[in-house]
C-alpha cells in the first residue's frame, strides 16, 4: 500500500491493511505507516461556521500520511448539549 518514504500508492477508496504484531517483519517495515507518530505539525481550531477542525501547519506531500482520526463525528447540536453537561459537571 505504501511506496518508499511512506507515500500512499493505491486507488482512492481502497482499504489499507498494515503489518502488525502477527507479522514477522521489522517495526521499520514500510507497511507500518499508521503505527508511527504523526509526521506533520497539526493544529485543532474552531471554525466560524463548521465547528472544530484540524489543519496541517506545514505542507503535506500528496499521498503522505497525516494522522489517524479515532474520534467521534457529531453534529454541532450534540456537541453543544454535551458541552453544557460537561460544564455543569465541572
Amino acid at each position: 500500500a505504501y511506496a518508499p518514504g511512506g507515500l500512499l500508492q493505491l486507488e482512492p477508496g481502497s482499504y489499507i491493511y498494515e503489518c502488525n504484531s502477527a507479522c514477522a517483519c521489522a517495526p521499520t517495515c514500510r507497511n507500518r505507516v499508521v503505527q508511527r507518530d504523526v509526521s506533520v505539525r497539526l493544529e485543532v481550531f474552531k471554525t466560524r461556521h463548521k465547528g472544530w477542525a484540524v489543519r496541517a501547519l506545514e505542507p503535506v506531500r500528496p499521498g503522505g500520511f497525516v494522522c489517524e482520526y479515532v474520534g467521534e463525528i457529531i453534529a454541532s447540536e450534540v456537541a453543544e448539549r454535551r458541552g453544557g453537561l460537561y460544564d455543569a459537571q465541572g
